[in-house]
Protein backbone atom coordinates (compact mmCIF):
# COMPACT_ATOMS: atom_id res chain seq x y z
CA UNK A 1 0.00 0.00 0.00
CA UNK A 2 2.82 2.39 0.87
CA UNK A 3 4.55 1.73 -2.47
CA UNK A 4 1.26 2.39 -4.31
CA UNK A 5 1.08 5.81 -2.63
CA UNK A 6 4.72 6.59 -3.44
CA UNK A 7 4.17 5.62 -7.08
CA UNK A 8 1.05 7.82 -7.30
CA UNK A 9 2.82 10.83 -5.78
CA UNK A 10 5.70 10.48 -8.21
CA UNK A 11 3.54 9.84 -11.29
CA UNK A 12 1.33 12.90 -10.73
CA UNK A 13 4.01 15.04 -9.06
CA UNK A 14 1.69 15.92 -6.17
CA UNK A 15 2.41 19.14 -4.33
CA UNK A 16 4.18 19.00 -0.99
CA UNK A 17 2.45 22.20 0.11
CA UNK A 18 -0.38 24.34 -1.20
CA UNK A 19 -1.09 27.98 -0.36
CA UNK A 20 -4.66 29.22 -0.83
CA UNK A 21 -5.97 32.77 -0.90
CA UNK A 22 -9.54 34.07 -1.14
CA UNK A 23 -8.50 37.00 -3.31
CA UNK A 24 -5.56 35.56 -5.23
CA UNK A 25 -1.84 35.92 -4.71
CA UNK A 26 -0.43 39.21 -5.95
CA UNK A 27 3.04 39.86 -7.34
CA UNK A 28 4.57 40.91 -4.01
CA UNK A 29 3.22 37.77 -2.33
CA UNK A 30 4.59 35.64 -5.18
CA UNK A 31 8.00 37.26 -4.67
CA UNK A 32 7.90 36.35 -0.96
CA UNK A 33 6.92 32.76 -1.72
CA UNK A 34 9.72 32.43 -4.27
CA UNK A 35 12.26 33.51 -1.64
CA UNK A 36 11.41 30.56 0.63
CA UNK A 37 14.19 28.02 1.12
CA UNK A 38 14.03 24.61 -0.51
CA UNK A 39 11.61 25.35 -3.33
CA UNK A 40 12.51 23.24 -6.35
CA UNK A 41 9.33 23.71 -8.40
CA UNK A 42 6.59 26.29 -8.08
CA UNK A 43 3.33 26.63 -9.96
CA UNK A 44 0.43 29.04 -9.55
CA UNK A 45 -3.07 27.86 -10.38
CA UNK A 46 -6.53 29.16 -9.63
CA UNK A 47 -9.77 27.64 -8.47
CA UNK A 48 -13.33 28.88 -8.41
CA UNK A 49 -16.46 27.59 -6.69
CA UNK A 50 -19.50 27.80 -8.96
CA UNK A 51 -23.02 26.41 -9.15
CA UNK A 52 -24.28 24.30 -12.00
CA UNK A 53 -26.87 26.44 -13.78
CA UNK A 54 -30.49 25.80 -12.68
CA UNK A 55 -29.34 23.40 -9.94
CA UNK A 56 -28.26 23.61 -6.34
CA UNK A 57 -25.16 21.53 -7.04
CA UNK A 58 -21.88 23.34 -6.63
CA UNK A 59 -18.60 22.37 -8.18
CA UNK A 60 -15.02 23.56 -7.80
CA UNK A 61 -13.24 24.43 -11.04
CA UNK A 62 -9.44 24.26 -11.09
CA UNK A 63 -7.09 25.59 -13.72
CA UNK A 64 -5.08 22.98 -15.59
CA UNK A 65 -1.71 22.43 -13.92
CA UNK A 66 1.35 22.24 -16.14
CA UNK A 67 3.71 20.24 -13.93
CA UNK A 68 2.59 19.91 -10.30
CA UNK A 69 -0.36 17.89 -8.93
CA UNK A 70 -1.34 16.55 -12.32
CA UNK A 71 -4.65 14.79 -12.89
CA UNK A 72 -5.21 11.11 -13.62
CA UNK A 73 -7.09 10.85 -16.88
CA UNK A 74 -9.50 7.89 -16.90
CA UNK A 75 -11.29 8.60 -20.20
CA UNK A 76 -11.39 11.21 -22.93
CA UNK A 77 -8.67 13.83 -23.03
CA UNK A 78 -7.67 16.85 -21.01
CA UNK A 79 -9.01 20.25 -22.12
CA UNK A 80 -7.34 21.92 -25.08
CA UNK A 81 -9.38 25.13 -25.28
CA UNK A 82 -10.80 27.65 -22.80
CA UNK A 83 -14.36 26.35 -23.21
CA UNK A 84 -13.49 22.74 -22.29
CA UNK A 85 -13.22 21.14 -18.86
CA UNK A 86 -12.35 17.76 -17.43
CA UNK A 87 -14.66 16.53 -14.70
CA UNK A 88 -14.22 14.15 -11.81
CA UNK A 89 -15.18 10.50 -12.16
CA UNK A 90 -17.75 11.28 -9.46
CA UNK A 91 -19.87 12.83 -12.25
CA UNK A 92 -19.39 10.08 -14.86
CA UNK A 93 -22.99 8.91 -14.52
CA UNK A 94 -24.38 12.44 -14.85
CA UNK A 95 -22.41 13.87 -17.76
CA UNK A 96 -20.94 12.46 -20.95
CA UNK A 97 -17.92 13.56 -22.93
CA UNK A 98 -19.10 16.38 -25.19
CA UNK A 99 -21.95 17.54 -22.92
CA UNK A 100 -22.36 21.26 -22.26
CA UNK A 101 -22.48 22.31 -18.60
CA UNK A 102 -23.30 25.90 -17.71
CA UNK A 103 -22.17 27.46 -14.45
CA UNK A 104 -23.26 30.47 -12.45
CA UNK A 105 -21.38 32.37 -9.80
CA UNK A 106 -22.75 33.85 -6.63
CA UNK A 107 -22.44 37.58 -6.48
CA UNK A 108 -19.53 38.38 -4.17
CA UNK A 109 -20.43 40.12 -0.93
CA UNK A 110 -17.42 42.22 0.12
CA UNK A 111 -19.00 43.78 3.18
Amino acid sequence: MRQTGINYFKKYNTADITILSDYGIDTSEQEQIQKANGIKNLEYIYLKDVTIENQNDSIRIFSKPEAISLYELTSGELPNTENEIAISDAYKNEYNIGDTIKFTEKAENNT
